[in-house]
């Protein structure tokens, strides 16, 4: 299941004591086992790695560039921050993704009942 990243949609961002920004400077990271709010601002090339603006529980506004979005089956890098879709993303997008084979599944029961000799014009 993969979520398509897209300019505007929220998601849960994992930073840690060592966040730096672009410069090298470090960033502001309250000591925390929750993720912050982000949002994403821009989709790279690879659609797995994005910029987003993300804020602190005291509302200190926070930028990152290059993130990588890991799922809930894949490790992540430690020492790095990082961003995860949220629960509800993910069940949301499962929900599609069975309506969606559902969907196939009718269509092809359709087309296959009109064929076969069935059509009373063969």
């Amino acid at each position: 299941m993969e979520i398509e990243p897209a300019i505007g949609r929220v998601v849960w961002l994992y930073a840690n004591k060592a966040a730096y920004d672009s410069d090298g400077k470090t960033l502001p990271i309250e000591e925390t086992d929750e993720p912050y709010p982000a949002i994403i601002c821009a989709v790279h090339s690879s659609k797995m790695e994005i910029n987003v603006v993300a804020w602190t529980p005291r509302g200190v506004c926070l930028f990152f560039e290059w993130l990588s979005i890991f799922d809930y089956h894949y490790g992540v890098v430690e020492g790095h921050p990082y961003c995860r879709w949220m629960p509800h993303q993910l069940g949301q997008e499962q929900k599609n993704q069975e309506a969606a084979a559902v969907a196939v599944a009718l269509a092809v029961h359709l087309v296959e009942g009109h064929s076969g000799g069935n059509d009373p014009a063969s």
